[in-house]
């Protein structure tokens, strides 16, 4: 869902923003599951959303945030702008 607000931004700041934060997100979670299938060492990264963590889970929150803020400014499809272009009058 992150990488399909990205491709829906209006702007490149959101693009770039919802697109940065989803890979965060990901890696995390890419790292936390091949630590517990133990292909790479235990690291002190939390789990998103799961850990107990307080800062990580005030960022994770965050960056959710920001990524939901990004995807409800996506720019309309052309039918929702003809359609608004036709009550304009």
């Amino acid at each position: 869902r992150g990488l399909v607000a990205a491709a829906g931004a209006p702007d490149g700041v959101g693009r770039v923003l919802a697109a940065g934060l989803t890979e965060e997100i990901f890696t995390q979670a890419a790292i936390h599951i091949a630590v517990n299938v133990q292909l790479v060492p235990a690291t002190g990264i939390p789990l998103p959303f799961v850990s107990q963590g307080g800062s990580s889970l005030l960022a994770m929150a965050l960056a959710a945030g920001l990524i939901a803020s990004v995807a409800a400014r996506e720019q309309p499809s052309s039918r929702e702008q003809w359609t608004a272009e036709r009550w304009r009058r």
